[in-house]
């Protein structure tokens, strides 16, 4: 059985695609190697417009959505173990790692936008339970005082990117939670550009609130001239 879905005003979706964008562009000039890392962009968001292509119209699966949300995560985390690869996650610019969060900052009216469509409630805006945009506005402030002008102790550096774990996680919970309830929601969430929320950008910052707490603690990058 389909599910019907809303029909947004244009700037919804053009402010998702813009989120995809911050997240896609600041990963990548974080990077040595900006192709291999526009390669693994593009096969990622590849694979997600596949998937939403092939599941357009279905009846929306709730472990499909949360296996999207996970899985590339655990990838990515393990991926960074590998030896072929150390070379090129040592070579990542943690102050850009940092940058890229900025796209929780729109991600926040996107949500509101959903509120008031009547897909979502309240308390996945900022206005209820969700307040993972404080850490895209502080996203550029800590990356630039800690890697640029290494005025930050890393207690606080570690600690700012536990929260924002933290957020997201919150975030991420109270969505598919949703998801799960409101068959509305799930199909929203599950076509694109909406797909890449959950599938690219979420894990995306996971991923880089785990890889900066993890060379912060093992010393490859420092955040103050007395570390």
């Amino acid at each position: 059985m389909e599910t019907a879905l809303i029909e947004f005003p244009s700037y919804v979706p053009i402010t998702v695609v813009a989120c995809a964008l911050v997240g896609a562009l600041f990963g990548i000039f974080s990077a040595d190697n900006k192709f291999v890392t526009l390669g693994i962009v593009a096969i990622w968001c590849g694979a997600l417009a596949g998937i939403s292509y092939l599941i357009k119209g279905t009846v929306p699966a709730f472990g499909l959505l949360a296996g999207l949300t996970i899985f590339p995560f655990l990838l990515l985390t393990a991926m960074s173990f590998l030896p072929a690869s150390r070379p090129f996650v040592r070579g990542l610019k943690d102050e850009q790692i940092h940058y890229l969060h900025l796209w929780r900052v729109p991600f926040a009216f996107v949500l509101l936008w959903f509120y008031q469509a009547g897909i979502t409630p309240i308390d996945l805006t900022f206005e209820g339970f969700n307040y993972d945009v404080i850490i895209g506005l502080t996203a550029p402030v800590i990356g630039s005082l800690a890697f640029s002008q290494k005025m930050l102790t890393k207690e606080i550096v570690l600690g700012w990117n536990a929260i924002g774990a933290l957020l997201l996680l919150i975030s991420m919970v109270l969505i598919l939670l949703e998801i799960q309830s409101n068959p509305v929601s799930a199909s929203q969430f599950q076509q694109l550009p909406y797909l890449l929320l959950l599938g690219f950008l979420m894990p995306l910052s996971l991923f880089a609130h785990a890889l900066s707490a993890y060379r912060i603690i093992k010393g490859y990058v420092k955040v103050s001239d007395e570390d």
